[in-house]
């Protein structure tokens, strides 16, 4: 297993148990609030009390998370698997399996970002895997992104323009592509990676970064 799937694997399950922190304080409250105890100003002020220091033990252990996260982070991008490769990442590329990725800092409509990799050797992203989809969903941050997903032939089908085969696992969002129509007759037919690293289709003409893919050139 690549070491970058474990570091985003070992987060998942730092977040789940803090997620289970959470549960158990809340179940704590909601039991000193069932409508069958009594109630004073003097139980109110001490429930008051015990909400303030739960609120500041899930405050803590969110914090911890954060560091945790934060060095797992640091450690992953730091290794990067690059001694694999003879291509070693650089100047925003990213190695993650037999991949290289370069997540763009500028913007540029579709097809000028599918005209970029192409320039810089490489194909603008197609998605192969759950793996893949997972790592790129953790390493787009807070950005939404072009990738290499378009339907504008006849019939409208959609297809990865690097040839990859277009099949299950797909990862859209809930109701999309829609192919909405814009008020000048323009039609969606561009795909970016955005919310939660879900696919939407939207108009090409767009500005918005993009990811650029190329295959390691294994030692």
């Amino acid at each position: 297993m690549a070491a970058s799937l474990v570091v985003m694997i070992v987060m998942y399950f730092l977040k789940v148990i803090y997620l289970k922190d959470i549960d158990n304080e809340a179940k704590k409250m909601a039991a000193s609030f069932k409508a069958d105890n009594p109630v004073n100003a003097s139980d109110l002020d001490y429930s008051g009390f015990q909400i303030m220091q739960s609120l500041a033990a899930i405050k803590s252990s969110f914090q911890m998370l954060q560091a945790r996260e934060e060095r797992l982070r640091r450690t992953y991008e730091i290794s990067g698997d690059a001694g694999r490769c003879n291509n070693k990442p650089t100047d925003g590329w990213r190695l993650n399996g037999p991949y290289l990725y370069y997540f763009s800092t500028e913007t540029k409509n579709w097809f000028d970002a599918k005209k970029y990799c192409s320039d810089n050797n490489s194909n603008l992203l197609s998605i192969k895997s759950k793996e893949e989809q997972f790592f790129l969903a953790y390493a787009r941050g807070n950005n939404n992104y072009w990738i290499g997903l378009t339907n504008d032939k006849p019939g409208g089908i959609w297809y990865f323009t690097d040839g990859s085969e277009y099949k299950d696992p797909l990862f859209w969002a809930p109701y999309q592509p829609d192919n909405w129509k814009a008020p000048d007759g323009r039609t969606e037919h561009c795909a970016e990676m955005s919310k939660g690293g879900t696919w939407n289709d939207i108009l090409c003409s767009i500005h918005s970064r993009w990811i650029c893919k190329k295959h390691c050139m294994a030692k």
